[in-house]
């Protein structure tokens, strides 16, 4: 991620610089005055729900963009002067400490993510590849995917540990938990560890069972596609959920396949996050997902008789903004543990 500087205007000993960066959208204001400089957002700040890591990056980058835009303004105000021993000698010292604080900050926001991520692959040691419990079909060849999850050790580790999520096209593997409210497990891991990846979590408003019309999961958009980072593949290859249109949610009761049946992108806030009870309401809340679709391989034998439905939600777009990604799966079949 970078940042362009261009001037937008100069007047007297003002200095007024917008900093954007392409890669998220977000804008800054830089003002230099007598030797200062003061910067604020180009426009006000969204919902920054799931965009932690992308706010870190550009506070990092916008501190070196103020080394770059400091030095050009002291050269800018000082053409065809000598310059002080002590002026050239100053700059270059600050323009390399500040530069050293964001490197620091740099790396300790990537062992922030590798202790996120290795966190994560401890828990995978509670999850075998087979599971012997749950028979396969003998008339037909079965691709239903059954691990051994020790859900006894994981409700020890974390008593709001509710199910393992699975995806297999984007080798999606994670816990699912779920808090008295939304804010619990944004910046929290499994283990309780502060951290910016947090985990992936079932909306609190819903029912535990899986028993609701429309249940809700939220995870973190991270940039090394941990988490629900990698969520948004589905948008950049639109054969992944034709080759691959299953995920599944492993309970103590139960083992669920979701077939995929639409994704999109849309705002917090919006319809789709509405809750879902009557079967007029289903019916509306169906429709309205796949007039919203991106996804081309929906048919409607997957909707009939009104199964029950998953949403997986992460952010998108630009950092601290209100874009949403979405992923719609309904129940194609349910195995129970023997």
């Amino acid at each position: 991620m970078f940042f362009y500087l261009y001037p937008n205007l100069l007047y007297q000993n003002n200095t007024l610089i917008s900093a954007f960066c392409p890669e998220s959208g977000a804008e800054y204001l830089l003002n230099c005055r007598k030797g200062k400089i003061w910067y604020f957002p180009a426009q006000k700040a969204g919902n920054p729900l799931h965009c932690a890591d992308e706010k870190v990056y550009n506070e990092i980058n916008v501190t070196i963009s103020f080394v770059i835009l400091y030095t050009s303004y002291i050269i800018h105000h000082n053409r065809g002067i000598i310059m002080k021993k002590w002026i050239r000698i100053i700059i270059p010292v600050c323009a390399v400490m500040v530069l050293i604080v964001a490197c620091i900050n740099l790396g300790s926001i990537f062992m922030e993510y590798n202790r996120g991520v290795q966190e994560y692959k401890n828990l995978q040691e509670y999850v075998k590849e087979e599971h012997p419990q749950i028979p396969a079909r003998p008339e037909e060849e079965d691709d239903f995917l059954v691990p051994e999850i020790d859900f006894e050790a994981l409700k020890a580790r974390n008593g709001d540990f509710r199910y393992w999520l699975y995806i297999p096209a984007l080798e999606v593997n994670y816990p699912v938990v779920q808090g008295a409210d939304n804010e619990i497990y944004l910046y929290r891991t499994f283990e309780g560890e502060t951290n910016s990846a947090g985990c992936i979590f079932l909306d609190a408003g819903n029912s535990p069972d899986l028993t609701d019309r429309n249940t809700v999961i939220y995870g973190h958009n991270m940039k090394n596609h941990s988490m629900f980072g990698s969520l948004k593949e589905f948008l950049q290859n639109e054969e992944l959920a034709e080759e691959s249109p299953y995920f599944y949610l492993y309970t103590e009761e139960r083992a669920v396949r979701y077939r995929i049946v639409s994704y999109y992108t849309t705002v917090s806030g919006s319809d789709t996050y509405q809750s879902v009870y009557t079967d007029e309401e289903y019916d509306g809340y169906l429709k309205m997902t796949l007039q919203k679709s991106q996804y081309n391989g929906y048919q409607e034998e997957f909707t009939e008789g009104r199964p029950d439905m998953v949403t997986l939600s992460t952010c998108h777009g630009k950092a601290g903004g209100t874009g949403r990604f979405v992923v719609h799966g309904v129940v194609d079949e349910i195995r129970e543990w023997e």
